[in-house]
């Protein structure tokens, strides 16, 4: 199920098509041609968070006659998924945002009765509204899978997630800096978390980690061990990293590492088997506080 939102210019408006073409010149987006349209890919490097921009010959809007002639259809439209997380929704619109206060670009959107200006938090807000009308709560945790966080642990947890090449390179090697993992804890149904920590390496430590995935010297599969039991035993050798999300902790170099590991005896005695944990995307992970309603 996705969302379109269809772009519109003034008629006094003289924009070139090829100048907006023009957006789309950078990594983040990928070209294709089919013989009824052209589209630009937004795909985020880190997160995977996905949209498609389209150029299409012909209107595709069947409410067209309806809406206010002050305004040319460009026969253009973004189309992302509806059921999404807050944050990869307000990427997606961020990167519309830009592209419409660009050329002076204004919208059209289903749920509205006409063009109108393009303003961020508004179409954010239609946009969940929709959803909550289309899609209960219910279907999105059962038939269709998803998963549901708290957003400000979420938020945070795109926000690492996000910044994870930058730290690779700031520590330059010299510290694991590890990507989440994301999975669906099958005995509570709910959602888990974890990180890789090779014991012997210092390494960087989220936020909101449930789960270490351990890999102990003698072995090279990783163990998960509750990530509090863990971090009760090395805590005093973790160091806050600052200007960063709250409570996001690293075991620097050097003796730190050495002496942390000997007080890791006795974990594997509290491991939990990997057969609890079924791997899944963060797309499908959704704020608790956007619940659809029945």
């Amino acid at each position: 199920m996705n969302v379109r939102l269809h772009f519109f210019r003034d008629r006094k408006s003289n924009i070139n098509i090829k100048r907006i073409y023009e957006f789309f010149d950078e990594d983040i987006f990928k070209y294709s041609q089919q013989d009824k349209y052209i589209a630009f890919k937004y795909v985020h490097p880190e997160l995977n968070i996905k949209a498609t921009f389209a150029f299409v010959k012909h209107n595709v809007i069947k409410e067209i006659y309806t809406l206010s002639t002050a305004y040319t259809n460009l026969n253009f439209f973004v189309e992302f998924p509806l059921i999404q997380s807050d944050y990869f929704l307000n990427d997606i619109l961020s990167v519309v945002e830009q592209m419409v206060k660009r050329f002076g670009l204004f919208y059209y959107f289903d749920m509205k009765k006409d063009i109108e200006l393009f303003v961020r938090k508004d179409i954010f807000e239609s946009i969940l509204d929709y959803r909550d009308r289309m899609v209960s709560i219910d279907e999105l945790t059962r038939a269709r899978e998803k998963l549901i966080t708290p957003s400000k642990q979420l938020f945070e947890i795109c926000e690492y997630q996000r910044q994870v090449p930058g730290l690779a390179k700031y520590f330059k090697g010299q510290v694991d800096v590890p990507e989440y993992k994301f999975y669906r804890h099958l005995p509570s149904d709910g959602f888990a978390s974890t990180v890789v920590w090779d014991q012997g390496k210092p390494t960087v430590f989220p936020k909101h980690v449930d789960y270490l995935e351990i890999i102990f010297p003698e072995s090279t599969l990783p163990t998960f061990v509750p990530a509090a039991l863990a971090f009760d035993k090395i805590h005093r050798f973790l160091a806050l990293l600052p200007d960063f999300v709250d409570t996001t902790r690293i075991l620097k170099p050097g003796t730190q590492t050495k002496k942390a590991q000997k007080f890791l005896e006795g974990l594997k005695d509290h491991a939990v088997s990997d057969l609890e944990f079924e791997s899944i995307v963060l797309a499908n992970v959704l704020d608790e506080r956007n619940q659809g309603v029945e």
